[in-house]
């Protein structure tokens, strides 16, 4: 068959006279015939074609590979979703309060029979108390109607008998029934997958505990919340939008073609997948091609070209997916912002390459996220970051390093500027835009900053030196209300570190009996007596002396103690005005102590106990506190009205001053700041605005304090405009109850005969 001579082989005319090919000349030249040229062709091709052949497998193999690793790692996250969704229902004060405490069926049908729906679609849903007794149901999903036995699941009661051994550990180890399970709800939570014969299901289970916490905590076994997901088609296909795999479905044996991952192991061997058609199948197209390939060698060359660049196509598409995927796992889901784990290996990168010139770390805080969320809903406190976002970026340079590290938190490692006047300028322009509104839906929302600056490198040489640095800078925007800039200097270390001093020395306080109560009495004009006495708590720390409350009070509320001090003021003030008889005292109220679950049947009882009527007592609230949460603070000052308690109005005219406090609230008493009368005396405007406000109290019906009288010709001016309450240094400066009992002895006797 090899007989005739190939064309290439033939001779041809090279000018006038007859040559060899050079082909010719070869096989010549190793005396290979036309055949074994042939043979060798075939099998160079068989081999080329076996070697791509090869090469198409291996590579479908690592795409399946890759395909199986992205389920998995896909898989694996969709179920921390779960658990992240199911966080924000769980793990909350209030959720604690209507299902552990004072369990409320209507606020549990409304939160997780609807709101917790809306958000997760889950297919069932459960309330669990200690002893996993169902107590509250939602079951869209028929599959789950009737009662849910987490027992018939071992695993499920495992996980679930060891979240309650958890919760029981930490409740243990709070020093008093209050505390916070910060940091630990990874240990209070898990999700298992269970076999329900014909599918299966992914049950999450999540303690319903305080958050943040600080309230009262029963030292029991906690309810637990748990949802089933069923992997149903659609909550398959929800799964995996992003991996653009189709037909995932849940398979007791796995279909011919298809990948898997095994996501059951029955006690008796029973298995569960998630199967899937791959992407890439060239290689079994390629192999129902090699008829027709080995037939016509031109038609193999180009299947095998082309199938080489469709498998280049899908190794690029799944590089690109891939490229997605760690940028979703290295960027925040809402800004687009880089993750805490990635801002830091930025930034280090910056540093590491000396590259940085005139740099900062600047820490942002959105300060009324928290109030906007609890009075809009989330939907709005998203729609304020989304926008704030954008306008932190729009402030600042496309290469400079944006990061988001907490619900109202970002970091932002601005670099190579000119100057640090240059950073500071760009961030003052940040918190105008920033107190601009924003509109949502129907409404405006006004939202604000705070930022803290860190320099580079006079504030610090590494991210660790910045980020503390920029922190405490921000913490002393906090503590000065917000919404302003604090640029880093050593003072500011220095103040925190003192700061956490003295909350140290708090605690050995309060164990020691380092406080002590002085009284100033608040004088009736006309008689010239005191109808009560204001309760001024001082401390006398060994080594500091006396210190100021304006300087202990705010260490204390940020270290939750004012609830157990001012209970402790409470007490001995009720206490000692019990002896007075004829006179009654003013208590000064925290807004953590306000808040407190419980609060004005606290008071009744320390009344009670000192047989002190409760028209003796006058609790002061501040402007500002009742900022901190109108809804609650309405409810408290309605209970102690029924209880006959007085409440007064605090430091009126230091903080917003709005007239509506005074008629939506029950106040019995306005105690106007001292800073009024004091301007009075020089400042015709102040007098008329004195004036104003005492005429307004009487209108109201309220009794009308003056605070800060210290002259004789200020007595007298508020006296002319028709105050008959005072109080200040003019009569008397706060003094230990023995020495106000015995300047004021003939007071107390005459009122109390």
């Amino acid at each position: 068959m090899f007989g005739n001579q190939s064309p290439f082989l033939k001779r041809s005319f090279h000018g006038d006279g007859m040559t060899t090919s050079p082909v010719r000349k070869v096989f010549d030249t190793l005396r290979l015939s036309t055949g074994t040229v042939i043979v060798i062709m075939i099998v160079a091709i068989i081999g080329a074609f076996s070697t791509v052949l090869y090469k198409i497998w291996a590579a479908d193999r690592l795409a399946a590979e890759r395909e199986v690793a992205a389920v998995a790692r896909v898989f694996e996250t969709h179920k921390q979703r779960i658990l992240g969704e199911m966080e924000r229902y769980a793990a909350s004060n209030a959720a604690y309060l209507n299902v552990d405490t004072n369990p409320s069926p209507a606020w549990i049908a409304n939160r997780f029979a609807q709101d917790m729906y809306r958000d997760s679609k889950y297919s069932a849903m459960f309330v669990l108390d200690p002893d996993y007794r169902p107590t509250f149901a939602s079951t869209p999903d028929p599959l789950y109607k009737g009662l849910f036995d987490i027992r018939k699941f071992p695993n499920v009661e495992r996980t679930s008998d060891e979240i309650r051994s958890s919760y029981v550990r930490e409740t243990l180890r709070m020093p008093t029934d209050r505390g916070s399970f910060a940091g630990r709800l990874h240990e209070l939570s898990g999700i298992e997958l269970v076999d329900l014969g014909n599918t299966a299901a992914l049950v999450g289970i999540f303690a319903i505990v305080p958050d943040p916490g600080n309230i009262p905590i029963a030292k029991r076994p906690p309810h637990l919340l748990v949802t089933v997901q069923t992997l149903n088609e659609a909550h398959l296909s929800g799964i995996l939008r992003n991996l653009s795999l189709s037909d995932l479905i849940f398979t007791r044996d796995v279909p011919k073609g298809m990948n898997s991952i095994r996501i059951i192991d029955g006690p008796r061997g029973e298995a569960g997948y998630l199967a899937w058609h791959p992407m890439s199948q060239s290689y079994s197209i390629l192999l129902s091609s090699a008829p027709v390939l080995a037939l016509a060698i031109g038609v193999i060359l180009i299947i095998t070209v082309l199938t080489i660049r469709q498998n280049a196509i899908v190794r690029d598409h799944l590089a690109k997916r891939e490229e997605q995927a760690r940028y979703a796992a290295n960027h925040d889901g809402m800004t687009g912002y880089a993750v805490r784990e990635h801002f830091t290996a930025l930034v280090h990168d910056i540093l590491s390459r000396g590259s940085a010139g005139h740099a900062a770390l600047i820490y942002l805080d959105l300060d009324r996220l928290k109030e906007i969320n609890d009075t809009h809903g989330h939907a709005a406190g998203d729609k304020l970051i989304r926008v704030a976002s954008g306008r932190i970026r729009a402030t600042f340079r496309r290469a400079d390093v944006y990061g988001r590290v907490g619900g109202d938190e970002f970091l932002v490692f601005v670099w190579g500027r000119t100057s640090p006047d240059e950073i500071i300028e760009d961030l003052q322009d940040l918190l105008l835009t920033m107190n601009d509104p924003v509109k949502f839906e129907c409404k405006t929302l006004h939202g604000a900053c705070s930022a803290g600056l860190a320099l580079f490198p006079e504030h610090g040489r590494t991210l660790d030196e910045l980020t503390r640095a920029a922190d405490i800078a921000l913490h002393r925007c906090k503590q000065s209300g917000g919404n302003m800039l604090r640029v880093y200097d050593e003072a500011m270390d220095r103040a925190l570190k003192e700061a956490r001093e003295m909350r140290e020395e708090l605690v050995y306080a309060l164990q020691n009996d380092e406080f002590e109560l002085h009284y100033q009495p608040i004088i009736n004009v006309r008689t010239g007596r005191p109808d009560y006495a204001e309760a001024l708590l001082r401390w006398h720390q060994p080594e500091r002396g006396i210190v100021p409350p304006d300087i202990f009070i705010p260490i204390a509320e940020s270290a939750g103690l004012m609830p157990e001090i001012g209970l402790m003021v409470l007490e001995q003030a009720v206490a000692d005005a019990s002896r007075w008889k004829g006179i009654g005292v003013s208590v000064n109220v925290a807004s953590s102590q306000l808040m407190q679950e419980g609060f004005a049947e606290r008071v009744r009882s320390v009344l009670e106990a000192n047989n002190l009527s409760p028209r003796k007592l006058i609790l002061e609230i501040t402007e500002t506190q009742i900022l901190d949460d109108v809804k609650k603070t309405k409810s408290v000052l309605k209970q102690l009205h029924a209880i006959g308690v007085r409440c007064a109005l605090d430091d009126f005219g230091t903080g917003y001053s709005s007239l509506s406090y005074l008629h939506q609230y029950d106040f019995s008493t306005l105690k106007i700041d001292k800073q009024f009368v004091q301007d009075s005396e020089n400042n015709a405007n102040s007098r008329q605005l004195l004036a104003t406000v005492i005429d307004l109290g009487r209108i109201l019906g309220m009794d009308v304090v003056v605070e800060g009288v210290e002259t004789a010709a200020q007595l007298e001016f508020v006296t002319e405009i028709g105050c008959s309450t005072v109080q200040g240094y003019y009569f008397a400066r706060p003094m230990p109850a023995a020495k106000f009992e015995a300047e004021w002895r003939c007071c107390i006797r005459s009122r109390a005969s």
